[in-house]
């Protein structure tokens, strides 16, 4: 109860400092400052006033953030990119060599060149497992799928060789 009653009085207090503010302000009388003032005001608006057009340092790094955030937004376009074709490649190389499997499963018999192909076939497999970055692995599928082809072109060719 004593600290409403303390706010009370404070309010009190301050009210009758702004009435005594008030009505000392009604009784100031308006100045006007001399002609000579004005007049000197006047003659320093008519000469040119000359502005410095020194670019900031401040925007000058600014230009440079934005600059830097276009080049990491573009450089992190162009990565996605090539990481899509990169991975559209891949896919079609493995379809291809999906394919190419299913027509080297058909023939029952091997020659001995199919044979050597298939030991080279089996050997890129084993790096394509080993391999690290795709791009790697592109060109060993693509390795792998030159082999079978050549194995598909011995089939049918079936040339004069002994089967294993």
């Amino acid at each position: 109860m004593s600290r409403i009653k303390n706010t009370r009085g404070e309010n009190a207090r301050k009210d009758q400092l702004l009435a005594d503010l008030y009505s000392a302000s009604q009784e100031m009388s308006i100045t006007k400052p001399p002609a000579s003032v004005w007049e000197e005001i006047e003659s320093t608006l008519d000469k040119k006033v000359v502005i410095d057009k020194k670019i900031p340092p401040r925007f000058k790094w600014d230009i440079l953030r934005n600059i830097a955030a276009v080049v990491t937004i573009g450089i992190t376009c162009w990565v996605g990119w090539s990481n899509y074709q990169l991975q559209n490649q891949f896919s079609q190389i493995l379809v291809q060599n999906q394919l190419l499997e299913l027509q080297l499963h058909n023939s029952n018999s091997l020659s001995y060149s199919q044979a050597h192909l298939l030991i080279n076939v089996e050997a890129v497999e084993n790096q394509l497992f080993k391999a690290s970055t795709k791009e790697e692995r592109l060109k060993l599928l693509e390795q792998r799928r030159s082999y079978i082809n050549s194995i598909i072109e011995l089939q049918n060719g079936k040339s004069k060789e002994f089967y294993l």
